[in-house]
């Protein structure tokens, strides 16, 4: 159900299958596994240094090595950094944007039919 639910909704606003920025689990898998990308760290990390949730220009703390970063935010360029992977945050939030009109006139349509159907018949909606 998991898979055609999600396949309905897709073509329902016209997403693509692959390659649109929503389909990435990057950023989500960093943040929710973050027990797991810290045990992978304690067995890799060369030099022990750490730096964790940060927001500020990348690069302002000297002397520490990209895999040693964890949950970085770069305002200027808006990426999110996680052990020297770089995402684009503003491409996630363009993609968003782009969703928000057709969702919400989506969503007031569904709703509009489900109070007609709810006077029609006096069944409540889902």
């Amino acid at each position: 159900m998991r898979v055609e639910r999600a396949n309905e909704l897709r073509a329902a606003v016209q997403l693509p299958d692959n390659g649109h920025p929503l389909k990435s689990r990057r950023i989500r898998d960093h943040l929710e596994h973050f027990d797991e990308r810290l045990d992978h760290w304690v067995q890799t990390s060369a030099h022990r240094n750490f730096a964790q949730d940060n927001i500020g220009p990348w690069g302002s703390i000297a002397g520490i090595a990209e895999t040693d970063v964890m949950r970085w935010y770069d305002p200027p360029t808006q990426r999110f950094i996680f052990r020297g992977e770089s995402l684009d945050v503003q491409e996630l939030v363009t993609a968003i944007d782009q969703l928000l009109p057709l969702t919400r006139t989506m969503s007031e349509q569904y709703w509009r039919e489900a109070a007609a159907a709810h006077r029609a018949t006096g069944v409540a909606a889902p």
